[in-house]
């Protein structure tokens, strides 16, 4: 079966798991190209704002989470500590242990946190349509609904700014499903 890009714009796949899938990826693709957009120098969109992921508040040092990652986690966390623990494994399994310059290690993890943060906020689009489209029988509203959020600045905000809110929004709004 053959599925036009007419039926696909116009909701008239039945698949519930397609549209969802669609509206994710269309999520992914229109967040990543806001961020190609905005970037100052339209090559790298990793810091939108004069903020790391090392330098906010509730954040542990990246050295302090490379060097000892279980005492880190365990004694001096802030708040609930799953956003120092991505860091930490990013920074310890996914980027080069050679790093040893703290700025280029920062800049490492924050890329790869900026990656993530765009599936996290293509999943969370497709799972507030299908929180809609449960909640309504109607795929078109849910899919101006969550066209609305994509479009909206607060997602695309909690999207680049790389802290934790996020991943607890995310978290809440897939219990709640």
């Amino acid at each position: 079966m053959l599925i036009k890009i007419k039926d696909i714009l116009s909701l008239r796949v039945q698949s519930t798991a397609f549209q969802v899938v669609f509206l994710g990826v269309l999520a992914a693709g229109f967040l990543s190209t806001f961020q190609l957009i905005a970037a100052e120098n339209g090559v790298s969109p990793v810091h939108f704002y004069s903020l790391s992921s090392d330098s906010l508040m509730q954040t542990l040092p990246i050295a302090g989470l490379r060097e000892h990652p279980l005492d880190s986690l365990y004694f001096l966390h802030v708040q609930p500590p799953l956003f120092d623990l991505i860091r930490t494994l990013a920074a310890t399994l996914v980027v080069d242990s050679n790093i040893t310059d703290e700025a280029i290690l920062i800049h490492a993890v924050d890329i790869i946190l900026q990656n993530l943060y765009l599936v996290l906020y293509a999943v969370l689009s497709a799972v507030i349509f299908l929180w809609i489209k449960r909640a309504t029988n109607s795929s078109w509203f849910a899919g101006v609904v969550a066209f609305g959020w994509m479009i909206y600045p607060t997602p695309i905000f909690m999207s680049t700014l790389l802290d934790g809110t996020l991943l607890s929004t995310l978290l809440i709004t897939w219990m709640i499903l």
